[in-house]
C-alpha cells in the first residue's frame, strides 16, 4: 500500500522538478536578452516566476551589506495590496535591515539556500511590530506554503537574495532555484555594464558638444557662460558657477553664473571674491583637486553666499587647469542630498580640462589681441603727435585712445606745477581732484620718486586719495623730461584684476613717447602764444576803430547829454574790455555823472570811485561850479549779471578829459579791479574817446540851441495852455493860451506863488499828478466854461512841474448832446408803442361817430354830443401825432419848400393868435432858403416853440424868427455832434423869457417832461419839435440863460432848386359803391367791423380777413372780381406789405389802400412816402375815407380807357 502510494507522490515531483528545469531555462533565455537596465531584469524575473504559478521576489542589499530593498514582488493584485494595507507602505521599494529576518540573515551570511516549510514566518518577520496583530487574516490568506530563499550573486558576491513560494516546492528544487539566482545575478551584472557604458557614450558626447562648443570663442567670458550653461543641464544641476583666477590679486572672482536671475559680471566679480583656501571653491584651487559634496550642511569648507547658494544640498567642483596654469574652478550645485556620483566627478574632470584647454586658446588670442592693440595705439599716437601739437589737444587724445581702446573707466593726466598735480585732461568719470599737492596720494608719490605704481587695492594703500567713487585698482606712471618729472599718466578702475603688469609696461612705453610729445607742444604752444598775442592785438585794434566808426555815427543823431554819455560808456568798456566804465558832463546849468559795470559793483569800490573822481575834477581850476552836488547814476550793461561777484576793489585807474576850447565839459574813466593791466593802450584809446565826445557835445550843444527855439514855438502855438512852474510853485514860464486860461480861472497869485485854479487846489492836483485821467475844473458864473488839467515833474537841477490847460467846453456840450440824443430815441421807443392801439381805438370811434352824424333820423341834441365825442377823438389823434414825431414813426409828406414865404405866413398867423404885450420879429437875408420838407409838420414844431415862448413870458417880450444860411466845411467843429458836412438852412426861434434852469436842459426834448402846473401842458411839444427836426434828417440844438431868454436853432439840409406844387382843395365826397367787391384786411376787430359797416354803408360788397394769410386762403378764388383792397400794413401772419407784393403780382387790376395807425418801420416808411401806394393814418374821418376810395377808382377807370 506504502509503495502505490509512494510512486505516485516521485512520479509529481519528478513532473514539477522537470517542469522547472524548463520553466528556468527559458527564463535564463529571457534574462539575458533584457540586459539594458535594472529594471528590465526586474520585469522579467517577475515574469518568469508568475509563468511557473509561484509567488516571490527579488531584494538587493545596499552598499552597507546590513539592509535589503525589495525591488521585485510577484504576487496577485489582492495579495499585494492586502499586505501594503497591513504594512502601512507601498511593497514595492520596501527596506528592512537583514537582521530583523532569520532565513535572509542566514543566506547572506553563509551564501548557502535556504528552504522553509512554512513561509508565514518569514513574512511574519518582515512586518513592522505595529502590523502584527492583523497579520492572522493576511497570513490566512496567504497561506503557509513551503519556500526556497537563494543567493544573488555579481562578481562573486552576494547582492540579493531570489525567494520563490510555492505548494510543490521540496528541497530538492534548491539547485534548480539557485540556477535562477545565478541567472539573474549576471543579468543584473550585465545591466550595470550596460547602463555604465551608456553613461559613457552620453559623457563623451557631451564633452564633444561642450569642446566644439568652446571652439566658437575665444573670449574667457563667453567660454565660461557656455560651459557653465552646459555642464549645469548635463548634470541636472540647480545653479552653475565658474570663478577665474587672478594671480596678481590671488583671488578667484566669479565670473559665470547659470540658473539664478542674470547678474551684471562686475557685480559677481565684487560680491563673490574668494582667497586661495576659502570656500569649497578655494579649497579645489587651492589644492588643485575635485571633490563630490554630498552634504553641504556637513562640510565645513562649504561658505554659503545668499541668494545664490539658496536651496543647495550638494555640490561638485573641480579646477580648471592648463598645464600648471590655473583658471578657476567650475562647480554645479543640487537642491538633493548624494545627488552626484563619482561618474559625475569623472565628467566633471573631463569638462573642466576641455575648459582650461579653450581658456588656454582666448588668453593666448587675448594676449596677441592686446599686444596688437598696444603697438596700434603706440604707433597711432605716434602719428598723432605728428600731426597735433596743440598741447590740450594733444593730452586729450591719449586719454581717449587709453580709455577707449583698453576699457579703462578713467583716465586722468597730470601735469607738475608750483609744487601740486594739476589735471590736465581726463577720460571717464570727472575727479573730485583737480590739483593733487605732491607730497599727497599715490599720484604725488609717483611725482616725487619717480617710480611707477601699480596698486591692485587701494584700500590697502596708505598713500590712496579717493578721487572717484568705487575705486578698486590704480595705475600711475611718470612723464619724464629728461631726469626731472613732469606730470604722471593716472589710470583706475571698479573692477579687481582688471588692471595687471602688463598695462603699467604698456604705459610705460607711452610715457615715453608723451614726454617727447610734450616737449613739441610746448614750443608749438609758445609759438602759438605769440601768434595769438599778435592776433588779439589786431582784433583789439580793429574792435576799438569798430567802436570809435560806430560811435560817431550813433552820436550824430542824438539831441540828449544823457543819451550822449551812455552810448559812449557802452562802446568804451566793449572797447577797452575793463571792469566798470564812468563819465561825467559839467556844462553851464547842467552835470550829468554816470557809470556802467557787467556785475554788481560794492559800496567800497563806490566809495573809491568817488575818491578818484573828487580828486581829478578839484585839479581844474576853470571848471563850472555845481559839479559837487551832481548825482551819480548807475546803470548795467547789457552783459550784466546779477550773480557774479561783486567789485569789491579797483586796483587801478585810467582817465581822460573831454575839453572844448581848453575848458574841461567832461571826464572819462575806466577802472580795472587788477592793478597789474597795462594801462597804455587804455589809456590812448580813452583820450580817443575823449575828443570825439567833446566834438559831439558841441554839436549837441549847437542841435540843442536850435532845437530850443523850435521847442519855445512849438509850446507858443500850441492849442493847449503849458506852464512851468518851480518848487515853491512860482510861474517860470507860459504860452498865450495858458496865460489866458489863469486869467478865467481866476488863479490865485499871492506872493507870485501860485496856489489854486478856480475852485482846484494845486496841492490837490499834485496829490493827484501819477493819474493817468485829468483832473476836471470848471469856471463859477456864465458863461460856464470846462478845463482838463494835468501836472507832471521833470528832472532838473530842482524838481520843476509842468502843468497843461486844456478847455473842453465844447466837448462837454457835445457829449451832453450825444447822450441825450441816445436817452430821447430810447424813450421815444417806448412811447411810440402805445401809438398803435390808440389809432385802432380811435380809428373806429370816430367812423362810428360820422355814421351817426349822417343818420338823419338824430336828434339836434344827439347831434351836438356826437361833435363833441368827434372833437375829443381828434384831440387824442393830435396827441398820438406827436407821439410818433417825437418817434419819428409817422409819414412825412415831403416837397420842397422855400422857407422865406412860409415863415412870412407863419409870421401873420402868430400875429394874431400872440398877445400884443409879446412883440414878433423876423429876421432875414434876400434870397431863396429851399428845404425838402412836410409843411404840416415844420408848421407844427414853429408853433410848438412859439407857444413854449409865450409861456416863459408871462409879462410880455420879444419873439424873434431869424432864417439863415450856414455852411459846414469838413473838419470844422460843427454846432451840433453828428452833424456832417454842407450846406444847411438855420432857423432861430429866441425869446426873452424866464429862461431854462440847467438842472432841466437834459430834460427838455423827453416827452411828457414839463415844469408846467398839472392840467396846462402835456410835456409832448418839444418832444414833437424834436421828432420833426430829427425826422427831416435835421438837428437842433438850446441855449438857455434863467433870467436872460432861451434860443432854439433848427438845421436842415439845404435845397438846389425850388419845385413848383399846386395845392388841391378838400372837397365835400359821396362815393357809392354799386355793388363792387371790396377786400378789408383788419387784425382788429372793432375797427374791422367799422370798416365793414362803413363801406356796406356806401353799397360795397364787402370780404373780410384778419390778415394777408387769411384772405389769400379764403378769398384766393373771389379775387379776380375785387376792385379794392383795403389793408393794415402791421398783422400777425401775413402783413399788408407782403399782401400787396402778391397781389400787384398776380392781379394787377386791383387798387390797395393802406390803412394804419402803427409806428411804421424803415421799409413801410419809406414805401408810403415815396406817394406809390396810397394810405391813409388812422384815426381817419370818413371824408378822408371817401376822397381816398374816389382817387383809387378814378384811377383805375383812367387806366382801364
Amino acid at each position: 500500500m506504502s509503495l502505490k502510494m509512494n510512486a505516485p507522490v516521485e512520479s509529481k515531483e519528478e513532473t514539477h522538478l522537470v517542469r522547472l528545469v524548463y520553466a528556468l531555462n527559458a527564463a535564463s533565455e529571457a534574462l539575458q536578452r533584457s540586459i539594458h537596465s535594472e529594471e528590465e531584469v526586474f520585469q522579467a524575473v517577475s515574469e518568469q516566476i508568475r509563468k511557473l504559478g509561484l509567488r516571490g521576489g527579488v531584494s538587493l542589499l545596499d552598499e552597507s551589506g546590513t539592509r535589503l530593498k525589495l525591488r521585485v514582488l510577484a504576487l496577485p493584485e489582492n495579495l499585494r495590496n492586502a499586505l501594503e494595507k497591513l504594512g502601512g507602505s507601498a511593497a514595492y521599494g520596501y527596506e528592512f535591515e537583514t537582521a530583523r529576518v532569520e532565513v535572509y540573515q542566514k543566506v547572506i551570511e553563509t551564501g548557502v539556500s535556504q528552504f522553509t516549510s512554512n513561509s508565514a514566518e518569514v513574512i511574519l518577520q518582515l512586518l513592522p511590530e505595529s502590523a502584527k496583530p492583523n497579520a492572522e487574516k493576511v497570513l490566512k490568506l496567504l497561506g503557509a506554503p513551503p519556500a526556497i530563499y537563494a543567493p544573488i550573486r555579481s562578481g562573486g558576491k552576494i547582492i540579493g537574495i531570489l525567494n520563490v513560494v510555492g505548494g510543490w516546492l521540496t528541497p530538492h528544487m534548491i539547485p534548480a532555484i539557485e540556477a535562477f539566482a545565478n541567472q539573474t545575478g549576471i543579468a543584473i551584472e550585465h545591466a550595470h555594464l550596460f547602463e555604465r557604458a551608456e553613461t559613457e557614450r552620453r559623457h563623451l558626447q557631451l564633452l564633444f558638444d561642450i569642446s566644439r562648443e568652446l571652439v566658437k570663442s575665444l573670449d574667457a567670458y563667453e567660454v565660461l557662460d557656455r560651459a557653465v550653461a552646459r555642464t549645469c543641464a548635463a548634470l541636472n544641476g540647480l545653479v552653475g558657477q565658474a570663478f577665474l583666477y587672478s594671480p596678481e590679486e590671488e583671488r578667484l572672482n566669479l565670473c559665470a553664473l547659470h540658473g539664478r536671475p542674470a547678474i551684471p559680471r562686475d557685480e559677481l566679480r565684487s560680491r563673490v571674491s574668494l582667497r586661495l583656501g576659502e570656500g569649497l571653491a578655494g579649497w579645489v584651487a587651492q589644492h588643485r583637486q575635485a571633490v563630490v559634496v554630498a552634504d553641504v550642511s556637513l562640510d565645513q569648507r562649504w561658505l554659503q553666499v545668499d541668494p545664490i547658494d539658496d536651496g543647495v544640498r550638494s555640490v561638485i567642483s573641480a579646477p580648471i587647469v592648463m598645464g600648471e596654469q590655473l583658471f578657476g574652478v567650475i562647480s554645479v550645485l543640487h537642491p538633493q542630498i548624494g545627488a552626484f556620483s563619482q561618474a559625475h566627478l569623472d565628467l566633471l574632470q573631463a569638462i573642466s580640462r576641455e575648459i582650461g584647454l579653450a581658456l588656454s586658446h582666448a588668453s593666448q588670442y587675448e594676449q596677441l589681441q592686446r599686444r596688437l592693440s598696444e603697438i596700434t595705439l603706440i604707433q597711432d599716437l605716434a602719428q598723432i603727435f605728428n600731426q597735433r601739437l596743440d598741447l590740450q589737444n594733444l593730452l586729450d587724445e591719449v586719454v581717449l585712445q587709453l580709455g577707449q581702446r583698453f576699457g579703462y573707466p578713467r583716465v586722468d593726466l597730470y601735469l607738475v606745477g608750483d609744487n601740486r598735480l594739476v589735471q590736465r585732461a581726463h577720460f571717464g568719470k570727472e575727479p573730485k581732484l583737480k590739483t593733487i599737492p605732491l607730497d599727497q596720494g599715490i599720484l604725488g608719490r609717483v611725482a616725487r620718486t619717480g617710480e611707477a605704481a601699480l596698486v591692485l587695492d587701494v584700500s590697502q594703500d596708505p598713500d590712496y586719495l579717493a578721487c572717484v567713487e568705487n575705486t578698486v585698482s590704480e595705475l600711475a606712471v611718470p612723464i619724464y623730461k629728461g631726469k626731472v618729472v613732469v606730470g604722471v599718466i593716472n589710470i583706475e578702475t571698479d573692477c579687481a584684476g582688471q588692471l595687471t603688469n602688463q598695462d603699467k609696461e604698456l604705459v610705460l612705453v607711452l610715457a615715453g613717447q608723451i614726454s617727447i610729445a610734450l616737449e613739441n607742444a610746448v614750443l608749438y604752444d609758445r609759438i602759438r602764444r605769440y601768434a595769438e598775442d599778435l592776433e588779439r592785438t589786431v582784433r583789439q585794434r580793429t574792435a576799438e576803430l569798430t567802436e570809435l566808426y560806430e560811435l560817431s555815427q550813433e552820436i550824430g543823431y542824438n539831441l540828449s547829454y544823457e543819451q550822449l554819455m551812455r552810448l559812449l560808456l557802452s562802446h568804451l568798456r566793449n572797447a577797452i574790455q575793463s571792469d566798470l566804465v564812468a563819465g561825467g558832463l559839467y556844462l553851464d546849468r547842467y552835470s550829468y555823472q554816470l557809470v556802467e559795470t557787467a556785475r554788481p559793483i560794492a559800496p567800497s569800490a563806490m566809495e573809491a570811485l568817488r575818491h578818484f573822481w573828487q580828486n581829478m575834477l578839484m585839479q581844474e581850476p576853470n571848471l563850472s561850479r555845481g559839479w559837487e552836488s551832481a548825482s551819480l547814476e548807475v546803470i548795467s550793461a547789457g552783459d550784466f549779471n546779477a550773480r557774479a561777484r561783486p567789485l569789491n576793489r579797483i586796483g587801478e585807474w585810467v582817465s581822460a578829459p573831454m575839453r572844448i576850447d581848453n575848458v574841461l565839459v567832461g571826464v572819462l574813466i575806466a577802472g580795472y579791479e587788477d592793478g597789474n593791466v597795462s594801462n597804455q593802450g587804455c589809456e590812448r584809446l580813452l583820450i580817443t574817446f575823449a575828443h570825439q565826445a567833446a566834438a559831439a557835445l558841441q554839436r549837441v550843444q549847437s542841435m540843442l540851441a536850435e532845437q530850443q527855439k523850435r521847442l519855445e514855438h512849438l509850446v507858443e502855438h500850441l492849442p493847449i495852455g503849458v506852464l512851468l512852474l518851480d518848487d515853491d510853485f512860482r510861474l517860470l514860464l507860459a504860452n498865450p493860451l495858458g496865460k489866458a486860461f489863469l486869467s478865467v480861472l481866476k488863479a490865485g497869485n499871492g506872493n507870485g506863488r501860485l496856489a489854486r485854479l478856480g475852485s482846484l487846489r494845486l496841492t490837490d492836483l499834485i496829490s493827484r499828478h501819477t493819474d493817468l485821467l485829468p483832473v476836471e475844473v470848471a469856471t463859477e458864473g456864465r458863461p460856464r466854461r470846462i478845463f482838463e488839467v494835468q501836472m507832471r515833474p521833470i528832472r532838473s537841477e530842482k524838481r520843476h512841474w509842468v502843468l497843461t490847460l486844456r478847455e473842453v467846453t465844447q466837448e462837454r456840450e457835445f457829449q451832453n448832446q450825444i447822450q441825450m440824443q441816445d436817452r430821447l430815441a430810447t424813450v421815444g421807443q417806448l412811447a411810440a408803442g402805445i401809438a398803435h392801439d390808440f389809432n385802432n381805438i380811435m380809428a373806429a370811434i370816430l367812423v362810428y361817430t360820422d355814421l351817426l352824424r349822417n343818420d338823419e333820423q338824430i336828434s339836434a341834441e344827439a347831434r351836438d354830443r356826437l361833435n363833441i365825442i368827434q372833437q375829443q377823438v381828434e384831440r387824442a389823434s393830435s396827441l398820438i401825432r406827436q407821439i410818433l414825431d417825437f418817434s419819428r414813426r409817422s409819414v412825412m409828406e415831403q416837397s420842397t419848400l422855400d422857407l422865406l414865404p412860409f415863415l412870412k405866413e407863419l409870421d401873420k398867423m402868430l400875429r394874431r393868435v400872440m398877445p400884443e404885450t409879446i412883440s414878433l420879429r423876423l429876421s432875414y437875408l434876400p434870397g431863396e432858403y429851399v428845404v425838402k420838407a412836410d409843411p404840416t409838420r415844420l408848421q407844427q414844431a414853429l408853433v410848438n416853440l412859439a407857444v413854449n415862448a409865450r409861456d416863459a413870458m408871462p409879462d410880455g417880450g420879444t419873439l424873434q424868427f431869424e432864417l439863415g444860411k450856414f455852411h459846414l466845411l469838413p473838419g470844422e467843429t460843427p454846432p451840433i455832434a453828428d452833424m456832417p458836412p454842407g450846406n444847411w438852412i438855420r432857423i432861430s426861434v429866441r425869446d426873452s423869457g424866464i429862461g431854462i434852469p440847467e438842472e432841466n436842459m437834459v430834460h427838455i426834448f423827453e416827452p411828457f417832461f414839463t415844469t408846467k402846473p398839472v392840467g396846462q401842458g402835456t410835456g409832448l411839444g418839444l418832444a414833437q419839435v424834436y421828432g420833426i427836426v430829427r425826422q427831416h434828417e435835421g438837428f437842433i440844438e438850446v441855449h438857455s440863460q434863467p433870467g436872460a431868454g432861451t434860443a432854439f436853432n433848427i438845421y436842415l439840409p439845404a435845397q438846389t432848386a425850388l419845385e413848383a406844387e399846386t395845392p388841391h382843395p378838400e372837397l365835400q365826397v359821396e362815393v357809392n359803391g354799386a355793388g363792387r367787391k371790396v377786400l378789408v384786411v383788419e387784425d382788429d376787430p372793432t375797427t374791422l367791423k367799422a370798416l365793414q359797416t362803413l363801406l356796406e354803408a356806401r353799397q360795397y360788397q364787402v370780404l373780410a380777413a384778419a390778415n394777408g394769410a387769411k384772405a389769400l386762403r379764403d378769398f384766393e378764388a373771389e379775387m379776380e372780381t375785387v376792385d379794392l383792397v383795403i389793408s393794415d400794413i402791421v398783422m400777425p401772419e401775413m402783413g399788408g406789405l407782403a399782401l400787396y407784393r402778391i397781389t400787384s403780382e398776380r392781379w394787377p387790376h386791383i387798387r390797395m389802400l393802406f390803412i394804419t395807425g402803427h409806428p411804421l418801420d424803415g421799409e413801410s416808411q419809406a414805401l408810403l412816402e415815396k406817394g406809390e401806394v396810397a394810405w391813409l393814418q388812422k384815426p381817419f374821418s370818413i371824408q378822408q375815407f371817401n376822397r381816398a376810395i374816389q382817387a383809387l377808382m378814378q384811377d383805375k377807370l383812367h387806366q382801364a380807357m
